[in-house]
């Protein structure tokens, strides 16, 4: 029920409210990776970084095989211009789910802004939802590419 409701917050804007559902959920089942999952993504919204990185951290730590959690987690890195952790991460989705071609257009554009363009080019070839220039200047402070 809770999880729910954080869902439907989140899906209206009401990212605080997420949260705060979500966290009820949590207390009330601290194995449940949806709500963690769920308010991992609302406290990144708010630019809540940490609280969003412990949330991944709990998720993962119920269950390492998850590569949309990893995906996730990387993209918060890349967001905090953790460039080096983002890639980690992705390295470790692509590798528990080598078939997701969006796992490869993620990692090709965080390895491009850490300024790895023959990696983010070979990594690109992988998959055709690549459509990306890969810059070749300091990396922006744009969100995720999405």
């Amino acid at each position: 029920m809770w999880t729910n409701l954080g869902q439907c917050h989140r899906a209206t804007g009401q990212l605080r409210q997420a949260v705060d559902a979500y966290s009820r959920a949590v207390d009330l089942d601290p194995g449940t990776t949806l709500a963690l999952v769920g308010r991992a993504e609302a406290n990144a919204a708010l630019g809540r970084t940490e609280a969003a990185l412990a949330d991944y951290d709990r998720a993962l730590a119920l269950d390492v095989a998850q590569p949309l959690v990893l995906a996730g987690r990387a993209i918060v890195h890349y967001d905090a211009g953790r460039l080096g952790k983002s890639i980690e991460d992705l390295d470790a989705a692509v590798a528990l789910a080598p078939d997701l071609a969006e796992l490869y257009r993620n990692r090709a554009v965080a390895l491009g802004d850490a300024g790895r363009h023959a990696q983010a080019a070979r990594t690109c070839a992988r998959t055709s939802m690549c459509a990306l220039r890969l810059r070749t200047g300091p990396r922006s402070r744009q969100p995720w590419p999405g």
